[in-house]
């Protein structure tokens, strides 16, 4: 029902999930998720305060709560909630990084802080070696943002070798993303006249398409509020 745009109904489901098992947190934070698309902040804010009552030592409710505020663009609070979030993960053997990514969006969407987002992404490559794709794609990202190709190219050709490990979508994804960003060079160069409005357009479809593709490879962020509010801002 989410697919299909079918908020209302998703609801009606998400919530008799939880009558059957409330402890199960993917039925908790759809169901906020659910809200978020029928912009029913209200309900979406309540589900989250519940969540935290719930699971007061996971930090998947920490980090949705983040996106929340992320998406009322209150970002200093939504970096602390992906502070709280990450610092529960730390503990663990394999820790889950989306937090980390997440804070990493924010502190460069929100502050422009491009070295602390880096930091941010380097931290999650670092937090679990054997599948650095997700931080290499949101390094991809921000390379992007910052017009940096040749750091963009670079990171894409080590998200091509990393993703042989994974699976041929995650492979047919990364090769897109490396022939999009090939095309767009070649334009700039057959076309180093065009007005700057053109050219600014050119980059923001570009930066749209890729973006869609990079979000294949991040699945825990990509469905969230800040994602939408992001790609929002492209």
């Amino acid at each position: 029902y989410l697919e299909r745009g079918c908020f209302a109904l998703a609801v009606e489901d998400f919530e008799k999930s939880i009558a059957i098992d409330k402890l199960f947190i993917p039925s908790h934070a759809q169901l906020a998720l659910a809200y978020h698309k029928l912009k029913d902040i209200r309900r979406e804010e309540s589900i989250l305060k519940q969540m935290l009552e719930l699971f007061p030592t996971r930090s998947e409710p920490l980090n949705h709560y983040g996106e929340f505020y992320a998406s009322q663009r209150n970002y200093e609070r939504a970096i602390g909630m992906f502070e709280r979030a990450h610092n529960m993960e730390r503990r663990r053997p394999i820790p889950n990084i989306a937090a980390l990514l997440n804070k990493g969006r924010a502190l460069y969407y929100g502050k422009h802080d491009i070295v602390a987002a880096k930091e941010c992404y380097s931290e999650a490559a670092r937090a679990n070696p054997r599948d650095v794709v997700p931080a290499t794609a949101m390094y991809i990202e921000l390379h992007l943002e910052c017009s940096d190709f040749s750091a963009a190219m670079t990171s894409i050709e080590e998200l091509v070798t990393a993703t042989q490990t994974r699976n041929k979508s995650d492979l047919v994804t990364a090769l897109m993303c490396e022939y999009a960003l090939g095309f767009f060079q070649d334009f700039l160069i057959a076309y180093p006249d065009l007005p700057p409005e053109v050219e600014v357009f050119a980059h923001e479809r570009f930066l749209t398409l890729t973006r869609k593709h990079l979000a294949r490879l991040y699945p825990l962020i990509a469905r969230g509020p800040i994602a939408e509010l992001l790609i929002s801002q492209v």
